[in-house]
């Protein structure tokens, strides 16, 4: 693959290079984030790896820039600003993984390999009935669930999303972000922020409510009991290069709700969410995706289009408002 570093120190620039190049990558480097934008405009490399304190345009506001583009690489943050403040900026604004210096040369490899693998995943093969499923568990479910599945510009996306679904529509809400468990705990006081819904990070045994939301905890996927339809918290092997991943959580609503499922799927790289997008199709429940165009990371959203699984595309401003609608037709409280 090809990777455009941008490191303003040359020992440094020179070490990770040596590191990638030896792992068999092609390395182009550059000294500043101004530097990086105007190789990005030459070529097209598969992974992004930028220093955060550099002169002129830092790393940061290099990724701020690259999250504006229509086509955006992966992004890895390597930088000594080790602080859970900066990886919690880092990671908000959009890069995919980030990394402390100094780090070891296999931390480094494996950071860029999995940002390319999640990106470079091959297309779900699905198979989508020529007709309406039957509906499962319609009338055993006691209310209707909505999934969500977001990564890499989640956060922003879920704060335009959640407002437009109160919690006198009833049903209940679980969301997968892409996430370590530091930054999963400020989003849980930022969502209840935007919400009249109670928020919870998701936990082992914990009883699923009508008008709440439930966010996967940090490393843990997070998956619903098709028995007593209360929370599973496991660290079982990520899927899709990820943990918490939202096919998990997707498969098991649609085995515990069957046709009363409404999942949705925001902006994020890779594939997640389309595996689990076909089993809600087979138990009859109905698909939203943020249209590409309005998504920081189209591929997420795109994948479950390509997938022929997409019941309806809408825009990040729109799809709030098209879910509730979707939710309240499976028998929430109020109807919009």
């Amino acid at each position: 693959m090809h990777v455009l570093l941008a490191e303003d120190d040359a020992a440094t620039s020179k070490l990770v290079a040596h590191v990638l190049t030896r792992a068999g990558h092609t390395v182009h480097c550059v000294a500043g984030g101004n530097e990086a934008i105007t190789a990005l405009r030459r070529q097209s490399p598969d992974v992004v790896v930028t220093d955060w304190n550099m002169p002129g345009m830092n790393g940061l506001e290099l990724l701020q820039n690259l999250r504006k583009q229509p086509v955006v690489p992966p992004v890895v943050m390597l930088t000594a600003n080790s602080s859970l403040d900066a990886r919690t900026r880092a990671l908000l604004a959009g890069a995919d993984e980030f990394l402390a210096k100094p780090a070891r040369p296999d931390e480094i490899v494996e950071a860029v390999e999995r940002c390319y693998a999640r990106v470079h995943q091959s297309m779900p093969r699905v198979v989508v009935a020529s007709k309406t499923p039957p509906a499962r568990a319609c009338h055993e479910a006691p209310f209707p669930v909505m999934v969500v599945a977001s990564s890499t510009g989640g956060p922003d996306a879920l704060r335009t999303f959640l407002p437009s679904i109160p919690a006198s529509m009833g049903g209940a809400i679980l969301v997968v972000q892409h996430a370590p468990a530091f930054i999963m705990d400020a989003m849980l006081h930022s969502m209840q922020r935007e919400t009249d819904r109670t928020v919870h990070l998701g936990a082992k045994d914990m009883a699923i409510e009508e008008g709440h939301v439930y966010l996967a905890p940090g490393d843990h996927h997070m998956q619903v009991s098709a028995n007593s339809r209360k929370l599973e918290i496991n660290q079982g092997p990520p899927e899709n290069y990820v943990r918490p991943a939202a096919d998990p959580l997707f498969r098991s609503a649609a085995r515990a709700f069957g046709s009363k499922v409404v999942a949705v799927v925001l902006t994020g790289p890779g594939r997640d969410g389309s595996h689990g997008c076909a089993e809600v199709r087979l138990a009859g429940g109905r698909i939203l995706v943020q249209d590409p165009a309005t998504a920081v990371a189209p591929p997420m959203p795109r994948s479950v289009i390509e997938a022929g699984l997409a019941d309806e595309v809408v825009p990040l401003a729109e799809i709030g408002r098209a879910a509730a609608l979707a939710l309240s037709s499976l028998g929430s409280r109020v109807r919009v």
